[in-house]
């Protein structure tokens, strides 16, 4: 059977929040960790993780970057360093298959309380990568986005997805988790803030 896409008319537009950090600083842990909160109070949570492996030592890159769904705790290779190419990774068609799949199954599925995004990047700046998706999330209507992002890159990601961020938090900050957690505060079925 073939759902139709819904919108949430009785849930306001959602909330938008931008984690910042340099590479290395624990954005995507960080993420993790919400995730991990979140999921242990019974909401609805999606969305995915970008974990980077191999790090060289001194450089500000990983070797690869693998794509970790949250819901299901499932991993597809996402991002493979190329030095030959302009950003210097090959992409993963099949994960970008899954992701694109996976966005248009938002539309139809259950409301989500928070969806996580790592990472808007270069690449969606430009136009490109998870950018593509954002119809699929704006019609999902999550009552909070997390977006992974670099600081120079807020206005231009914003502009991209027609969309502000209502909050920014620099995950290299003291007590990051905490803020984020408060930051992310959703509406019980009562309609109180947890």
């Amino acid at each position: 059977m073939v759902q139709e896409p819904r919108d949430h008319p009785e849930r306001n537009q959602m909330k938008l929040i931008a984690v910042t950090g340099e590479i290395g600083t624990g954005k995507t842990e960080l993420l993790s960790d919400l995730a991990n909160h979140f999921l242990k109070t019974g909401r609805t949570i999606d969305g995915f993780c970008a974990e980077a492996s191999g790090r060289v030592p001194g450089e500000n890159y990983a070797a690869r970057y693998d794509l970790r769904w949250i819901a299901s705790g499932k991993s597809i290779p996402f991002a493979q360093r190329d030095e030959n190419r302009f950003p210097p990774y090959r992409f993963n068609p099949a994960a970008t298959k899954a992701v694109r799949a996976w966005a248009t199954a938002l539309e139809t599925g259950p409301p989500l309380d928070l969806l996580i995004l790592d990472e808007f990047g270069p690449v969606e700046a430009l136009g490109g990568g998870h950018v593509a998706i954002w119809p699929q999330i704006k019609t999902a209507n999550p009552e909070v986005v997390v977006i992974v992002t670099r600081e120079w890159l807020l206005e231009i990601i914003e502009k991209k997805l027609d969309h502000i961020f209502q909050t920014r938090l620099d995950a290299g900050q003291p007590n990051a988790l905490q803020k984020l957690i408060r930051f992310c505060r959703i509406k019980n079925d009562n309609g109180i803030f947890e």
